[in-house]
């Protein structure tokens, strides 16, 4: 009887051993779980600054190229009207060409005037988001660099979640044999009483 006693005991210790063990993986599974949305958060936070800058760069290459139409377009208008100004007023062709081209140096402007207020709509946007135009290209690397960054982690994470799931596995397995080990325990106590 008493090495009965005596067995439960320490077997019971050992359960509660394994128990306790198996509450510290838990609360391990937990806190990194936690770290796993903030890993997100982030990610998605990064993945939207960078969306912004490349927005940016977008609409200033359009800026730079209307800009640069629009001043060749206004000096081919200034050499039309010295042409013009040369004929003495009276080539009607030319008089054309400076109407057609004053429409179109027009419409460039409009565009330019456009692209200018996006532009600008963008820097706002961007310096909202705490980065300003001066460190924007820094910005835009160190964005780069934590979304790669980022990236190694989710991958890490990913590596972690399927040993935590075997880990899970092989811990249930664990539980079914000292349940089972407790069953033969009792078998072999009946057995020799």
């Amino acid at each position: 009887m008493s090495k009965n006693l005596e067995l439960n005991l320490v077997l019971g210790a050992t359960v509660a051993g394994a128990v306790s063990g198996m509450m510290q993986v838990a609360n391990a599974m937990k806190n990194a779980s936690k770290s796993i949305k903030e890993l997100d958060q982030k990610t998605k936070e990064l993945q939207k600054t960078q969306k912004s800058f490349e927005k940016m760069d977008k609409i200033r290459e359009s800026y730079n190229r209307i800009t640069q139409q629009f001043k060749a377009t206004k000096e081919h208008l200034e050499k039309l009207k010295a042409e013009y100004e040369k004929s003495g007023y009276e080539n009607k062709d030319l008089a054309k060409q400076i109407k057609q081209t004053e429409k179109a140096v027009e419409t460039l402007n409009k565009q330019k005037e456009r692209q200018k207020h996006m532009f600008e709509a963008a820097r706002s946007a961007i310096e909202a988001e705490g980065a300003s135009l001066q460190n924007y290209r820094n910005k835009a690397q160190e964005v780069d660099k934590e979304l790669e960054k980022m990236n190694k982690l989710k991958e890490i994470q990913g590596k972690y979640e399927a040993r935590k799931e075997f880990a899970g596995k092989m811990n249930d397995f664990g539980d079914k044999q000292i349940i089972q080990g407790m069953e033969w325990q009792e078998l072999w106590l009946f057995l020799l009483n």
